[in-house]
């Protein structure tokens, strides 16, 4: 994809996983730091799973407060800084991890309550979604 910043297909990192996936293993998850997308006529996507071989991928990427190219100002000593941007950068890019392990074990994305399952077509949907399974979701993959 062609919208100057480095990315990876994200169907083409599946079946290479797939590939080399073990076959015991619940789910496999792959993991990125630089952007994604899923098709040409898409030019992101946050994570991608294939639900018949439980694997997925997902991006650090759009967590990156630099990300979008834009200078950011933070107050405190640059460690002070840096220790919170990797806790905010992990906490929301686990919640995109999660979501796709949820995709492997069989759960479509979830339009009852605000839950994990929620699709995100936006850096601010996927913040505002919750770490946590609504009942439905949760009652489905128990």
């Amino acid at each position: 994809m062609n919208c100057g910043k480095i990315q990876y297909h994200a169907g083409e990192i599946l079946a290479k996983a797939k590939k080399i996936a073990p076959k015991q293993a619940y789910c496999t998850i792959c993991i990125l730091n630089e952007d994604l997308y899923p098709w040409e006529s898409w030019n992101f996507v946050f994570g991608l799973a294939d639900l018949s071989a439980w694997i997925g991928v997902f991006s650090f990427a759009w967590y990156h407060p630099d990300f979008d190219g834009e200078e950011h100002l933070y107050e405190g000593s640059i460690e002070d800084i840096t220790t919170s941007l990797n806790i905010i950068m992990i906490f929301w890019s686990t919640k995109v991890m999660c979501h796709e392990i949820g995709h492997m074990f069989g759960l479509k994305h979830c339009t009852y309550y605000k839950c994990l399952m929620n699709g995100s077509m936006s850096s601010e949907e996927g913040s505002r979604k919750p770490a946590y399974l609504c009942i439905i979701c949760l009652k489905k993959l128990f």
